[in-house]
């Protein structure tokens, strides 16, 4: 899970839920081929689990480029829909990073440790 303050990255039980929450998004979605829970710390992003491995991997390929539906995303907090990855101009250098969805939904969702900046 990577280097998070205040997140043991050994802690099977949270490990767990994020494979759940990837999982159930990847059951639970109409039309959804993969599914997975991202975290941006610091304005480094990372995957806390995936549903299938070149989700993963796709999710890699956008943080290296710096860009990318879940980065855009998790920088911007808001929501971003991508009807076509075959035909979207956002982001071009995707298409020859290797498989990826056809069709994406990338939704932020804020997450603060105690006495974290969001604390209060």
């Amino acid at each position: 899970m990577g280097d998070v303050p205040g997140v043991d990255p050994l802690d099977g039980e949270l490990a767990r839920a994020f494979d759940d929450v990837a999982r159930l998004a990847w059951h639970g979605v109409a039309g959804c081929d993969g599914a997975s829970v991202s975290l941006l710390h610091d304005g480094t992003p990372t995957t806390l689990a995936a549903s299938h491995a070149r989700i993963g991997a796709f999710d890699r390929a956008q943080y290296g480029q710096g860009r990318g539906p879940s980065v855009d995303a998790m920088r911007r907090h808001e929501p971003v829909t991508v009807e076509d990855f075959r035909t979207d101009p956002r982001w071009p250098g995707l298409a020859a990073a290797g498989p990826r969805p056809v069709r994406g939904r990338a939704c932020p969702c804020r997450w603060t440790t105690p006495g974290g900046p969001s604390a209060g």
